[in-house]
């Protein structure tokens, strides 16, 4: 029996479904694959960031989906509008570090919510 290989390479490209992210997401998450850090551009958008956890999710980037969650939180994107859904996803994708984000901030904010 001939072995298969599955390594991805310039004669054995792999093609790898992204329709359901945005150009903007993929661009993202390719720079934090070569640089290590995500663009200061991706992070004020909390669409963009919600976007590249779940991508990080779907390709098993584990540095990138901790330091995403580090930076919805450290930017201060969870606020008043933004606390439920970012819970939300965090109870999804089993993010404990976010959703303790969210629960520490309904906590210091009982009275705005």
């Amino acid at each position: 029996m001939e072995s298969t290989n599955l390594s991805a390479s310039v004669l054995n490209p792999k093609i790898m479904n992204v329709i359901d992210y945005s150009t903007r997401c993929i661009s993202c998450a390719l720079d934090f694959v070569y640089t290590g850090t995500i663009d200061d551009t991706c992070t004020g958008d909390l669409d963009l960031m919600i976007e590249l956890l779940k991508i990080s999710d779907f390709w098993q980037m584990d540095r990138l989906h901790k330091e995403t969650q580090r930076l919805i939180a450290s930017k201060k994107l969870i606020n008043i509008d933004t606390c439920r859904e970012i819970e939300e996803i965090a109870q999804t994708y089993h993010e404990s570090f976010l959703f303790q984000q969210c629960q520490e901030y309904r906590e210091h904010n009982k009275r705005l919510m």
